[in-house]
C-alpha cells in the first residue's frame, strides 16, 4: 500500500512541477527522490544538500536533476537556504493530500 501511495504522490507532484499536464520522467524521478532523501523512516522531514541528494539517490544522478530541484524551489515546493533544500508546507500538503485521497493513476 505504501508503494502505491508513493507512486500516486510522485505522479501528482510531478504534474505540479510542469506547466503541462504530464511530467517528464526526470521530473518524476526528482519528486520521488525528494521524498526518499528528505523523509526519514519515522516521518520526520529533514533538509538535504545537493551532495545528500546524490549520495542517497537510488540511481545515478544526472546534473539536470539539480535544475528540476530549482524548479521545485521556484514553484514553492522546496526552499533553498544555505545550500540546503527544505520541503515546504505546500510540498507536505500535496504529499498528505495524496495520502488522504490518492489520484487515480488509470481509468
Amino acid at each position: 500500500m505504501a508503494l502505491v501511495l508513493l507512486r500516486a504522490f510522485i505522479f501528482y507532484i510531478g504534474t505540479r512541477m510542469t506547466s503541462d499536464t504530464v511530467a517528464s520522467d526526470s521530473e518524476i524521478t526528482v519528486a520521488s527522490n525528494v521524498v526518499l532523501v528528505s523523509r526519514t523512516l519515522d516521518g520526520v522531514w529533514r533538509p538535504f544538500s545537493w551532495e545528500d541528494y546524490i549520495a542517497r539517490s537510488p540511481h545515478r544522478v544526472l546534473l539536470i536533476e539539480k535544475n528540476f530541484l530549482g524548479s521545485l524551489v521556484i514553484k514553492g515546493l522546496l526552499n533553498y537556504i544555505d545550500r540546503q533544500y527544505y520541503v515546504t508546507d505546500l510540498f507536505m500538503n500535496v504529499f498528505f493530500e495524496v495520502i488522504a485521497a490518492p489520484p487515480r493513476l488509470h481509468d
